[in-house]
This record gives C-alpha cells, structure tokens and sequence, in this order.
C-alpha cells in the first residue's frame, strides 16, 4: 500500500509511522457487501488480493459500474473523505484480503500532516480520471473495442467475475458480449 501511496505523491516517514499502527487488515468473503447504498462509508478499502465490484442503481435497475484490483484503494463515490451518503453498493466479487482505516483515524493523520490533503486530493484525481475515461470509452469506443481493452487491462478479472457484470461495466448486453469472449 505505502508503494501505491508514493505513486501518487512523497509522504513523510513520520506519516508512515503513524499510520501503521492505524491501519487494520481484515479477510472478506465473496459475495460480502463493504459499503451499501445508503450508508455513510465509516472505512477505506485498499486491495492486497482480491476483486472488488461497484452496483450502481439507475431506475431501481443495478449495473456494474466499477471494478477494483488489486493494488487499488476503494474509492467509491461520493467518497469516504466527503462522509456523504454511499449512492452505490460495494460489494467483495472473490475472497479478499484487504487493508482498511476507519474515518475517524484517518482525519487523526489528516490533520497531523501537511502532506494528507494533497495526496488525498491526488488520489480523487486518479480515480475520478479513470472513471471519466471509463465513460468516454462507452461513448466513443465500439462494443469490440471496449471489450479489448478491457481484456488487456483487466485479464485478472477472467474467470472471478461474472460475464453479466463485465457486460453491464461495458455497456454491452450479456449475449453480445459472448461474440467477443
């Protein structure tokens, strides 16, 4: 996690050594929800092993809208660091083993380091750029062309999730995706 967090920006060895203490690793099964709609997230996610899927909800109809991976914080929307009401469920897709801090812990860190708040902002960055890239591929790109490049930037997640929610994450319907499969 510490490498994934200096991708984004230099923290302070002091920083590192407050947070360790704070951070907790927990195993989740599949199938289990880590944040459901409706609530207001009390954790962050950050993925050591495993996969990890978004159900947005539009017209009461739920559509895979995001995967995480591992190596990937669990930036779900509106985020942990707003406290707003999760709009989304967040939903373990394979046995995980994960890396959590609660809120209340991390605004202790927050407010200790200069650093926190520009690496938090970063990270929003990061996973609001991918999201705006995710939903210009379904406008601009073919069902064949997203399909590819999702085989080549997700193959992990072949045979762990179900091809409903790879079609559902890719705007394509189940039986059209099988064509490309």
């Amino acid at each position: 996690m510490l490498d994934r967090m200096l991708q984004f920006d230099a923290i302070s060895p002091g920083f590192i050594a407050l947070m360790k203490p704070l951070l907790g690793l927990i195993h989740i099964e599949k199938g289990k929800l880590l944040l459901s709609k409706g609530q207001k997230p009390t954790r962050v996610w950050y993925v050591l092993k495993g996969f990890v899927k978004e159900t947005s909800y539009d017209s009461g109809i739920g559509r895979t809208s995001w995967f995480w991976v591992e190596g990937d914080f669990v930036y779900a929307y509106p985020g942990f660091f707003s406290q707003g009401i999760a709009i989304n469920d967040i939903e373990v897709i394979d046995e995980a083993v994960l890396i959590e801090i609660s809120y209340e812990k991390f605004m202790e860190l927050r407010n200790g380091f200069d650093e926190v708040p520009l690496l938090v902002e970063k990270i929003r960055d990061y996973y609001d750029g991918q999201r705006l890239a995710h939903a210009s591929d379904l406008l601009v790109l073919k069902a064949a062309d997203r399909f590819k490049k999702f085989i080549l930037e997700n193959k992990k997640l072949f045979g762990v999730a179900k091809r409903r929610d790879i079609a559902s994450f890719l705007g394509i319907k189940d039986d059209s995706l099988r064509r490309f499969g």
